[in-house]
């Protein structure tokens, strides 16, 4: 479309409930894409490289396209098993994560945030340990309406931070920093480490660098 065009389709999208309600649904399909993603062994694509180099043109073919059909069902039977089983820690996490984690996680790597609306609060100030504000916009991830908020410090650490009326869901593989109901969490998904709490304010902060959370979780005393 051409420029005119798209501010016109952006600004429909912005006061039709009917289309923005269609957007929400296709963020949430594009989570679940995005999880699945998982890329054959690397001696499973050596193997095939090597079959074929070495095969003659006839035989060749058939066995690619014995080891493409035998590449298709292991990775197939991967997906179904890691679907299936509740995971623990690390990147395996992602398939299970509440759809507002998930979103969370892939507006992290795209370096977005939801701005459907200006923000109802100020961004929280982390001066304190470094960080500025680059970024603020309001909306909703996954099903969590927040205030989302982008950090950057002078070594070029990135911080994203959205804080909400209400508590964000529990990530898969998250780890208690305190005993209790209620305690804040940290986990990790994708090479992304997160950190959650209820107070002094309900939130959600993603980082790849575990220190800036750890850095974030004590300069507010999170509980």
């Amino acid at each position: 479309m051409s420029d005119r065009k798209s501010e016109q389709f952006e600004a429909h999208l912005l006061t039709c409930a009917d289309c923005w309600h269609e957007v929400t649904r296709a963020r949430g399909g594009r989570a679940i894409g995005e999880s699945l993603r998982e890329l054959a062994p690397q001696s499973l694509r050596e193997d095939i490289r090597a079959t074929a180099q070495s095969e003659s043109s006839s035989s060749g073919r058939f066995q690619l396209r014995w080891l493409a059909a035998a590449v298709v069902a292991v990775t197939l039977t991967a997906i179904a098993g890691t679907a299936l089983l509740r995971p623990g820690h690390g990147d395996r996490s992602m398939v299970q994560q509440p759809e507002s984690i998930a979103q969370a996680i892939i507006d992290f790597q795209n370096g977005r945030i939801p701005a459907e609306r200006p923000v109802e609060r100020d961004a929280p100030d982390l001066a304190g340990i470094g960080f500025t504000v680059s970024g603020a916009g309001s909306g909703e991830v996954g099903n969590v309406e927040v205030d989302g908020f982008t950090y950057q410090d002078q070594a070029g650490r990135r911080l994203q931070l959205y804080v909400s009326r209400r508590p964000f869901p529990e990530a898969a593989g998250a780890e208690m920093i305190l005993d209790g109901p209620g305690s804040p969490w940290m986990a990790s998904s994708q090479g992304i480490g997160l950190l959650c709490a209820q107070k002094p304010f309900p939130l959600l902060a993603l980082s790849e660098d575990p220190d800036v959370l750890q850095e974030l979780s004590t300069y507010l005393s999170v509980s």
